[in-house]
């Protein structure tokens, strides 16, 4: 599957059975990254009342289910499922809890 050079998102290719699949793993891409908010960046562990469209930046290696999702990531509830995201250099995150803007660079 193609997906695009920054965020990888997949992108629809031609003659693709369904679509609506890749279509809306991208839509759910999306709105993790547009607008970007954790709601906390003191977690290793995902929460046990997390709801669709939470996001966190891992403080340090995942455990349980965030378990091999590295320090530093953000990881986003999705369809159910913890999924770690790319955030290339200059992406910028809002995390809720310290009403703080931060920015990714060099990694």
């Amino acid at each position: 599957m193609e997906i695009t050079p920054r965020l990888n998102v997949p992108y629809l290719t031609a003659n693709q059975a369904q679509k609506h699949v890749t279509l809306n793993e991208a839509l759910r891409d999306l709105d993790v990254y547009v607008q970007a908010t954790a709601l906390s960046r003191a977690r290793t562990a995902p929460p046990p009342d997390s709801a669709p469209g939470d996001a966190y930046i891992l403080s340090d290696q995942g455990e349980g289910a965030w378990s091999g999702f590295e320090e530093g990531q953000l990881v986003a509830n999705q369809d159910g499922a913890w999924r770690e995201m790319q955030m290339p250099d200059g992406m910028r995150v809002y995390v809720d809890d310290e009403n703080t803007l931060l920015v990714r660079k060099g990694g």
